[in-house]
Parts: structure tokens; C-alpha cells; sequence
């Protein structure tokens, strides 16, 4: 089940506060691929995070675990950091997220960057959306679930130059390539993370 947020004010501006430090040290527009148009990419994957975080410390809390996740210093390799939890080989977890017009249906194909090696880290990943607003920022998340790293090394890679067979649109990286149908719900990240 994928789980529906909405986005507080106060998220939106830990989100601002957040981006901003991670543009000071690495830039705006300095990523996989530079934009034509500005964009505000660091806020938006920080939202993402940031609604991750708090969704799995509120599930952690109902289910009276201590174990929570924090934001990663900028520039680790994985997102998120879990502290406290036992009977777990997952350390950590890499966020991805989308703005969208809709959202998106499962078979819509949503790629990850293959230099990334997030497919040979031992940590899954949750993938997250973001409603389009007609303000300045979205309103509305939603987690779509998660994936482990073992299965994400089996899926398809799509090279730079080369179109996304659900959407036409052109890949400007070498991706990997995933569907929305093949998200775990997250729910099912949290009972195994939060066992008390």
C-alpha cells in the first residue's frame, strides 16, 4: 500500500534549510546532468527524504521500537542513517524522488542512476513522489514503497540518449530501470526494521 502524505509548512522549511546547506557545499545545478531550465531539484529529493524519515520514526514510535532514522551527513552515499535497530543488516537508506503532474501509475518506468552503485550498497531503496502544486511548493507526497538493492542489480539499464519505453522520455544518463508496480509496500520495510 503506498502511503499518502501531506506536506507540512514546517517540513518545507526544514527541507529549505537543508538544500540550502547542500547547495553551499556542492551547487545547485551541479548533479548527473545539468538542467536547461532552473529547477529546484536539492529541495525537492530533500522533501522526499525528509517524508520518509518521519513517516518510518512515527511507524518505529506505534510500534514501540527506539530505532530511527536520521538525515546522512551531505555527500554520503546513502540518505537516510537507522540508529538503534537490532536484528537488521540495514544501515541506512537511499531516497529517490519524483515531481509529477498525475501520479504515476505501475507500469510507469522511473529510472536510477546506474553510477551510482546503489545496487551493490547492502541498502534498499524507497522511492517517493511528489504532487505538482499550483504553489510554490508541493502539497502532497506519496512513499510508492521500496526496493532492495539484490533486485535493483537484476533490472535493465537504459543508456544516455535512449527513451524510456513508458513515457518516450529521453534518458540523460545510463539508468536503471525501474517500474512503480515493482515498489514493495513500505509498510513491510517498517515491521521488518521495528521488530521489538
Amino acid at each position: 500500500m503506498k502511503q499518502l502524505i501531506s506536506i507540512s509548512e514546517s517540513l518545507i522549511d526544514e527541507a529549505l534549510s537543508r538544500a540550502k546547506e547542500q547547495e553551499a557545499v556542492y551547487g545547485h545545478n551541479t548533479g548527473h546532468f545539468t538542467l536547461k531550465t532552473e529547477k529546484e531539484n536539492t529541495i525537492i529529493g530533500v522533501i522526499g527524504e525528509l517524508t520518509v524519515r518521519d513517516w518510518l520514526n512515527d511507524s518505529a514510535k506505534k510500534s514501540g521500537s527506539a530505532a530511527r532514522f536520521t538525515e546522512s551527513n551531505l555527500g554520503a552515499p546513502i540518505d537516510l542513517i537507522l540508529n538503534g535497530a537490532v536484528d537488521t543488516t540495514i544501515s541506512g537508506l537511499h531516497v529517490k524522488t519524483g515531481l509529477w503532474r498525475n501520479w504515476p501509475t505501475e507500469n510507469l518506468e522511473f529510472g536510477i542512476h546506474a553510477d551510482q552503485g546503489i545496487e551493490s550498497s547492502g541498502q534498499p531503496l524507497v522511492l517517493v513522489t511528489l504532487l505538482k502544486s499550483q504553489e510554490k511548493w508541493p502539497k502532497f507526497s506519496r512513499i510508492e514503497g521500496f526496493i532492495s538493492c539484490e533486485e535493483l542489480a537484476k533490472l535493465p539499464i537504459i543508456k544516455k540518449g535512449e527513451k524510456f519505453k513508458s513515457s518516450g522520455v529521453i534518458s540523460r544518463t545510463d539508468n536503471i530501470v525501474t517500474s512503480f508496480g515493482q515498489y514493495k509496500p513500505i509498510a513491510e520495510l517498517s515491521e521488518r526494521l521495528f521488530k521489538v
